[in-house]
């Protein structure tokens, strides 16, 4: 985790410096073409972007969801709030215990903010919407990036830069990670517990519930 207080300005800034633009000293912009109005149309989208497109370590909580008074107009029984936080719509996994060896649940399904199934208790790991000063170096080098490749033709108009940018950023085939977000992913990886022994079926059922 960084040392310092890190915000939303710092993260600009150093995406600004990633394409030899001046730092800010806000991020309250005089005009549409001020680089802080660039890093405000881009920063919050792209950061929850990132966060949901992975399980990082960092972003996980567990919550125990709060059951919902009115039961749901569908086959299920009950429904549960899901928390206001949450980053992406599907939980990591859902348990009916908070014992640390719980065996995952996947009888559910998840309509908008609501989790639909037919037991009476549950509880939820998932992915949380978290800001700067929370994030380990490797993140905060990767999101800054990210942003210069983002913003880079608004702030400097070189289509080279950009390119080289995106390349350091995400690699050179989307599909595959590559770059530094490869390398989150991998740095991430390392300060996971080890996981639980499980058999294949409780494997796969961390990954059960559909979305719609």
């Amino acid at each position: 985790m960084a040392t310092t207080s890190v915000t939303e300005l710092i993260i600009s800034n150093l995406a600004l410096t990633e394409l030899g633009a001046s730092p800010l000293t806000n991020l309250y912009p005089v005009a549409t073409t001020d680089n802080a109005f660039v890093c405000n149309l881009h920063y919050a989208r792209l950061k929850n972007s990132i966060i949901s497109k992975y399980n990082w370590t960092f972003t996980k909580k567990q919550n125990h969801p709060n059951r919902l008074t009115v039961a749901p107009d569908h086959q299920y029984l009950f429904q549960f709030q899901m928390p206001s936080d949450r980053a992406k719509g599907q939980p990591i996994a859902v348990f009916l215990s908070s014992e640390p060896q719980a065996p995952a649940f996947n009888n559910y399904e998840i309509h908008g903010d609501k989790l639909l199934t037919d037991v009476e208790d549950i509880f939820i790991d998932y992915i949380s919407e978290t800001e700067a000063d929370t994030w380990p170096e490797f993140f905060i080098e990767f999101v800054a990036v990210a942003l210069a490749a983002k913003i880079c033709i608004a702030v400097t108009g070189d289509e080279a830069l950009k390119k080289e940018k995106e390349f350091e950023a995400w690699g050179s085939n989307r599909g595959i990670p590559g770059g530094l977000y490869a390398s989150a992913r991998q740095a991430d990886f390392k300060d996971q517990p080890p996981p639980a022994v499980e058999d294949f079926e409780l494997i796969n059922a961390r990954h059960g519930g559909v979305e719609f």
